[in-house]
């Protein structure tokens, strides 16, 4: 799966569709609706609520959560997440995120937007790479977690 920007929206490309992290997520042509299960071109989304999505494609997971307002109920069935693809908002509490990420431990951090970026990366101090793309690979097992920053997350 690899991870680009395009129309200044994250984006990932699969082996068999691609999945757009904008307002609403989308598979291919397919808007997911909200929380559920869906299966689109071989790529799994579920979710128990609004804003916290879990995705299975090409071997890997990953999850993707707007943290626009506190912290979400964590499932504790998530797993092993091989990046965290984040969205922050004007109202978001970077004392919370940073709990909630060190709960979840991703392997690799991707930003999907601008806001509170140098807040975050001082809060988590974290590793920071900034690419055009970005190739995730399944790594399974402890990493050095880091912070991937792409055009859409620069600005």
């Amino acid at each position: 799966m690899t991870f680009k920007t395009k129309n200044k929206v994250l984006v990932a490309q699969t082996k068999t569709s691609t999945i757009e992290f904008g307002d609403k997520i989308k598979v291919g042509d397919f808007e997911v609706p909200g929380p559920g299960e869906f299966e689109i071109d071989n790529i799994l989304v579920s979710s128990e609520e609004e804003n916290i999505y879990s995705i299975y494609a090409d071997g890997t997971h990953v999850v993707f959560w707007r943290a626009l307002n506190g912290q979400p109920h964590i499932d504790e069935q998530l797993g092993d997440i091989d990046a965290l693809v984040l969205e922050l908002g004007e109202k978001t509490t970077i004392k919370d995120v940073a709990a909630t990420i060190n709960n979840l431990e991703p392997n690799d951090i991707v930003l999907s937007r601008p806001d509170k970026k140098d807040e975050l990366i001082k809060a988590e101090g974290l590793p920071t790479k900034e690419l055009e793309s970005w190739k995730i690979e399944p790594e399974g097992g402890v990493t050095d977690r880091e912070l991937i920053l792409l055009p859409c997350s620069k600005e």
